[in-house]
Order: structure tokens, then sequence, then C-alpha cells
């Protein structure tokens, strides 16, 4: 097959959507598959890196995360032209670039499959929520409408956000990359816990300022612990002045951003995973599965997507959402259990075999097939 994969963003941009597109690309093309790649950029360009070939076009304006190209509908269309492609891959729930390939393959007559990757995104800011109920009320419908297929990587999606459309929609849950599991990295005494996620202020709803407010409530009981964070971003200013203002710099390290093959170096040495958001935008958290693949508990929130994977005493703990106090004691409970916390550990190591890249990409064609064969 020929497929033309559609997303807002692409490699080396960093997050959960991209690595999946990346990967998902790669083990395409590795199955024999011709695989274009169609995304956002900061001028117009043509790339040919790891067998794909990948158009970027040139970004007008952003608007609270989404990329917006007044000149996308044409090129975009000169591309499906030349390329001939047997189906279109989008991307979503970022609008915009999804809603134009949508718009496209109506007009071209090729196959449309949607894959959408979060429950929701809206960020509790008034404004920008007020647009994105529009949307979804509107343009995203016709999407949802023109799309042959729908994935749904998670439960949590397919049952929520796409539960209109259950005839349609395909549950496809998504592989581990990470390799080298086998401890390598040695450990200290102190025990430390990880905090991997995108620290720009549109994700703000990842909820790492709680964690680093359950920090001290933490060491007040004298456990000898230090957090490490993975990530970068346009707010890590405000996250290091919260430190600042709580005394605590010396247990929390900024790493910034770190390369998703580098990854594994980090879940080795550490002890714990916190995924502490408070939005249902958070549908899956892959960073959860590929600590669990390490062995190592997770503490999250109930929120969105992560109790259809995380369960309470099982693979970690589950907490109320922006309760800094819940998130101190689900630590300081797993730290000071050893039976509970081997126990989970034990469990995860199990549990993250369920994710596998060539059951994944397997289903994938498959599908892709059967639309085109229609």
């Amino acid at each position: 097959m020929k497929i033309a994969i559609v997303s807002p963003y692409f490699f080396p941009k960093v997050g959960g959507l991209e690595s999946y597109v990346y990967y998902v690309s790669k083990e395409l093309i590795r199955n024999g598959h011709d695989v274009v790649v169609i995304t956002s950029g900061e001028e117009n360009s043509t790339e040919k890196f790891d067998g794909l070939t990948v158009y970027r076009l040139k970004t007008t304006l952003v608007l609270s995360n989404t990329p917006i190209g007044f000149f996308w509908l044409y090129q975009m269309y000169r591309i499906f032209r030349e390329e001939r492609p047997d189906v279109i891959s989008a991307h979503s729930p970022v609008p915009f670039i999804a809603d134009i390939a949508s718009l496209l393959s109506t007009f071209s007559g090729i196959p449309f499959v949607l894959t959408y990757h979060a429950g929701s995104f809206k960020k509790d800011q008034f404004l920008a929520d007020l647009i994105t109920n529009v949307y979804s009320n509107t343009v995203e419908r016709v999407m949802f409408h023109q799309a042959k297929k729908i994935i749904a990587l998670n439960e949590f999606v397919q049952s929520e956000t796409l539960k209109s459309y259950h005839k349609k929609v395909k549950l496809i849950k998504p592989g581990i990359t990470l390799q080298n599991t086998q401890q390598t990295v040695k450990r200290t005494t102190r025990k430390r816990i990880l905090f991997v996620g995108k620290l720009d202020r549109t994700h703000e709803w990842k909820g790492l300022s709680y964690l680093i407010q359950a920090l001290p409530i933490i060491l007040k009981e004298k456990l000898d612990i230090s957090l490490t964070i993975v990530g970068g971003g346009d707010y890590l200013h405000f996250y290091k002045k919260l430190t600042e203002q709580l005394n605590i710099q010396p247990y929390v390290t900024f790493i910034g951003h770190v390369a998703n093959g580098e990854m594994s170096e980090f879940y080795q040495s550490h002890d714990l995973l916190v995924l502490p958001s408070y939005s249902n935008a958070e549908s899956f958290g892959l960073v959860m599965i590929e600590a669990m693949k390490f062995g190592l508990p997770v503490v999250a929130t109930t929120v969105g997507g992560i109790p259809f994977t995380i369960k309470d005493d099982v693979n970690g703990k589950l907490v109320e959402p922006k309760n800094p106090v819940a998130l101190a004691n689900a630590i300081t409970t797993l730290f000071e259990d050893k039976k509970l916390f081997d126990t989970i550990r034990k469990n995860n190591l199990l549990k993250s075999k369920e994710y596998d890249w060539k059951i994944h990409i397997q289903q994938l064609e498959k599908n892709f097939n059967e639309i085109i064969k229609r």
C-alpha cells in the first residue's frame, strides 16, 4: 500500500502523538509499504529519512497548540495528486490539518482513516474551550462522518468520545518501542520518582505542579527521595520557580528533553512513575506503559483513560486529581510497603507484554486493506 499519514506535528517534535506516528510510519515501511508523512513545519520543505518522505507545510499561526496554515488545502491537494496514496491516515484531536485531509478525501475518492488519540482536548481555559466546543459540534463531526474507519487507541476514547460512531470504531492498542529492560543502571538507596511529559503552558494539565507540591509532604515523613523531571517547554521557568518557593531544589532535577531512544536509562534508574494529570485529555498515557515494561509502579489520577490501564494496588495507586496530599500519601505508601511494591512490580512486567507493536501494525494493515477493497 501507499499510505499518506497526516499529523499535526511529527518527529523531531516530542510528544505521545508524535512518537506514535513516527514509530507506526517506520514499522509500516519495514513491512514493505510506501509511506509519506504530511505535517506542519516552520517552512515548506520535503525531507527523506528512515525511508520516509516527509512534507512539512509552513504554519501561518498557532492557536492553543493547533498549527494552522492558510495554504494547506492547496498544498495538500497537490501532494495527494502527485503521490496518489491508496489510503489517507490522519491523526487527531488537534484540529485543522486532519479536517483538511478529510475534506480532500471526499473530492479525491481516497479512503480516509482517522486515528483519535485523546478523550478530550479541553484545557480549562474559557475562550479556548468555547472554541473547542463549537469545533467538536460542527467540523469535527463532519470528519467523523467522512472517516471510513476510526482507530481508537484505548478503551476510554472508544467508549466515551467515539461512542456515537461505534459501528466504524476499531480499538487497536499501541505498542511499546523501548528495549533493553534488563537492569544495567546502578540504583542508589535513595527512592527516585520520575515524571515524563511536556512542560509547555498548553500542557499544564499534566499536573506537574501538584506533584512538586506533594514533595515537601513526602519529605516530612523522613523518606530519602528525589524527583526527576524529564521534558522541556515554555513553562519550565514556572516549575523551577515553584521548587524554589517550596525550598525543595536539592531534591528536584530538571533533565530537559530526552530522545525516546534514550529513555530506557531513566526507567531503569528510577523506582516510581507519577502521572498527575487532571484532564480527560490524558486518554492513555504511553509513558505509563513504558514505565511498566521496566516494572515501575505508577501513581496516577482517576481521569481520562488512566483507570483503564492502572488498577489500584494492582499496577500502582490511583488518586483524585489536583490533590498534592493524595499524591504524597500514595507515593509514601508504595515506598513503605515493600510487599505491595514488589507485587505491583511483577504485575507490571506482565501487563506491559499486552502492548506489542507487531500486533498493532498487523491490525492497522488489516483495517487499511479492508477499506481499500471496498
